[in-house]
């Protein structure tokens, strides 16, 4: 149960990462994708990495593997769709994930004292 949820924590993030950009730039013609596109970069990747990281610290994943398999999948979309100029956005993605993490790993520590007393 618990390699399941590992590789559902891995494999979720990057199936929306795909499912994202094929919506933005493949599926949307009109100038509604525009507004996609911007709303994919500022919210909905950044929401994904932050969720990813979190879920990461609760089944006690690899932080490093599990946003390295996203930060890859983001790659290919970069390569594939977009300009060079979002590679910028992949330090901040990163800095995300790894707040997802902590912040997640810090609450479970709260709790654990809190039971403890």
């Amino acid at each position: 149960m618990k390699k399941m949820l590992r590789v559902i924590h891995i494999a979720v993030p990057v199936l929306f990462i795909f499912m994202l950009a094929c919506i933005t730039f493949v599926i949307s013609d009109d100038l509604a994708s525009g507004s996609w596109a911007f709303s994919s970069l500022m919210i909905f990747y950044p929401t994904l990495f932050f969720l990813q990281g979190s879920a990461c610290s609760l089944v006690r994943g690899n932080i490093f593997v599990s946003l390295g398999i996203s930060i890859a999948s983001y790659i290919i979309v970069l390569l594939i769709w977009m300009n060079s100029s979002a590679i910028f956005y992949i330090f901040a993605y990163l800095l995300i994930g790894f707040l997802g993490y902590g912040f997640t790993h810090l609450i479970k520590k709260v709790f654990r004292t809190s039971n403890k007393s």
